[in-house]
């Protein structure tokens, strides 16, 4: 894969947009990605000019356009945890 590629395997994204159209008329209803929820890339693959991704728990056979996703940033508390500690401590960290 060439250029840059803001995805990889055992990476959580979030579906952004679940807008998506069906193969054909005689396509058989398949389970899709929903705005909002959160899934695991299992492999993608550049095709066509765009980036596809294979998501966790779908079949192997379905692939989405990475546009329709967003990476899911890690959080953290620590931030958080630094403004409980005691008047003293947080000083120290400063100094």
């Amino acid at each position: 894969m060439t250029g840059f590629c803001a995805f990889r395997a055992g990476q959580m994204v979030e579906c952004v947009d679940d807008g998506w159209v069906r193969a054909g008329q005689d396509a058989p209803p398949i389970p899709l990605p929903v705005s909002g929820c959160v899934y695991t890339i299992a492999d993608l693959k550049p095709f066509g000019g765009g980036v596809f991704l294979h998501l966790e728990p779908f079949g192997p056979e379905i692939w989405f356009l990475s546009a329709h996703f967003r990476p899911v940033r890690p959080t953290s508390i620590e931030p958080l945890r630094a403004l409980l500690a005691p008047l003293g401590a947080r000083e120290r960290e400063i100094a």
